[in-house]
């Protein structure tokens, strides 16, 4: 549970990113509507991008200045509490692409889980402690610099080779033509799809990263 003003300040002393962790999403999204945090909301549709620039003047007169702020967002939220969200989505005064940013996973809800037994907490601490080596691992990795930003900080380019290319342009063509279809039909949906690219390349690098972490 961060305020805006510190989230820049880590973002600022952690230029590979940050991830955010809430359990509850909720607590984290209505925090975003408080009146003491209108630029909280502004921030995070920035940080979408990547590589964001960002400047914060503080009332006691300290400056931070992020030079490539990114952050991750995971947690869990009610589908009943996402309702509202997603009506906002469909609103005229609040349609800025806020939640079409996020991709949701569901659970089967016709399967029946057994419940966990004493093997399955283990699997989940081997699971639980790969992660952590992952996240130690990468946080510390140096890569190689392949170009500069604006602002000198260094970014290494990956790509897909060719044949994976091929297949990602052809899927990314066809997505953004449905987009286009229902522009005027279903915009909020509209917009999901023509932001899903950029994150289904953004989970393509994740699992490179954790691929290619030992």
């Amino acid at each position: 549970d961060v305020t805006t003003a510190r989230l820049i300040s880590l973002l600022a002393e952690n230029p590979n990113g940050l991830t955010i962790i809430r359990d509850e999403l909720m607590g984290w999204l209505n925090s975003l509507n408080s009146d003491y945090e209108l630029s909280a909301r502004p921030l995070f549709l920035e940080l979408w991008k990547g590589a964001v620039s960002y400047d914060l003047a503080r009332a006691d007169g300290r400056e931070h200045h992020l030079k490539s702020g990114t952050a991750a967002i995971l947690g869990g939220i009610q589908p009943s509490k996402l309702q509202h969200y997603v009506a906002e989505a469909y609103s005229t005064d609040r349609s800025d692409g806020f939640l079409q940013r996020f991709l949701f996973t569901y659970p089967d809800v016709n399967k029946k889980y057994p419940k966990p037994t004493p093997n399955d907490f283990q699997s989940y601490q081997l699971g639980f402690d790969a992660a952590r080596r992952a996240f130690e691992f990468l946080g510390c990795a140096k890569f190689p610099v392949d170009m500069k930003g604006p602002y000198g900080d260094g970014f290494r380019l990956l790509r897909f080779s060719h044949l994976a290319q091929a297949e990602m342009d052809k899927w990314k063509e066809s997505t953004e033509a449905l987009a286009q279809e229902l522009e005027t039909e279903d915009e909020a949906f509209s917009s999901f799809l023509m932001k899903l690219p950029k994150s289904c390349f953004a989970i393509a690098l994740i699992f490179h990263c954790l691929e290619n972490a030992w």
